[in-house]
């Protein structure tokens, strides 16, 4: 860094504290020398840093854009930090397109504190299942609006006990009719669904425990209730469980 300004900046901020350094640049943002920014921007890992903090208060947006890119790992962390507040639905929708999978969920995760991830995810998760890229749909789906979870549920036979458990914190009530209607049509065992049942009982008990009992009185037709582990709901919902136990014949598995 040569330039006059950016030394002076950068020495003014030398003896403070780190969350006293990120505060002032947040409010240099709001009448920055953009000079100064753009030599910031070129330079090492804390003054990309230094750069990034003013689009909190100045919304520069080409700044976040770019920023999701950076090589360093702590500089895109900041910028997905700020990327819902400042990006555009477009916007949002092409970087999505260029970050990989772990960056995209860290991304929808705070677009989804915002309120702003199904509008993306449903756009996403179309073109996902126009184009066959299941993984990817299935990775969207717990972050889709109820409309669109609805119109693609069948994707979730390729999906992992994870976006299992994502689907039904956010659609608790659509993922236990699903896997309620298809234990009606299962005759025997059928562990696929065993897992996918597993994987969701604590998120829909926790949207209502009557409706997990429900699905654990349909499912078990062909599921032996001692195969299930139940030990998470007896701790937080006993009573159910309880009566879930005495209208059995069976002994359910708790540790």
């Amino acid at each position: 860094m040569s330039d006059a300004h950016t030394q002076t900046l950068l020495a003014q901020l030398e003896p403070m504290y780190h969350q006293d350094r990120m505060r002032f640049m947040v409010e240099y943002g709001k009448n920055p020398n953009l000079d100064v920014l753009n030599q910031l921007e070129q330079g090492n890992i804390y003054e990309r840093q230094l750069a990034l903090m003013t689009c909190h208060s100045s919304l520069d947006d080409a700044r976040v854009e770019r920023s999701l890119q950076d090589p360093s790992r702590f500089v895109r962390a900041l910028a997905l930090g700020l990327a819902p507040v400042v990006l555009s639905d477009a916007q949002l929708i092409q970087a999505m397109q260029t970050l990989p999978r772990g960056l995209q969920l860290v991304l929808l995760n705070g677009l989804q504190k915002h309120k702003r991830a199904d509008l993306i995810a449903d756009v996403l998760l179309e073109e996902a299942v126009r184009t066959g890229n299941i993984r990817e749909a299935t990775a969207l789906m717990g972050f889709a609006s109820s409309a669109v979870v609805q119109k693609h549920l069948p994707v979730m036979e390729s999906a992992t006990p994870g976006e299992w458990r994502r689907l039904a914190r956010t659609q608790p009530e659509k993922v236990a009719h699903h896997l309620e209607e298809k234990a009606q049509t299962k005759t025997e065992f059928d562990a696929r669904l065993f897992w996918q049942a597993q994987a969701v009982l604590v998120r829909i008990a926790e949207f209502s425990s009557d409706k997990v009992l429900s699905l654990l009185r349909t499912v078990p037709r062909n599921i032996p209730l001692a195969s299930w582990w139940l030990q998470p709901l007896l701790e937080r919902w006993p009573r159910h469980i309880a009566t879930l136990a005495l209208e059995s014949d069976e002994t359910p598995y708790l540790d």
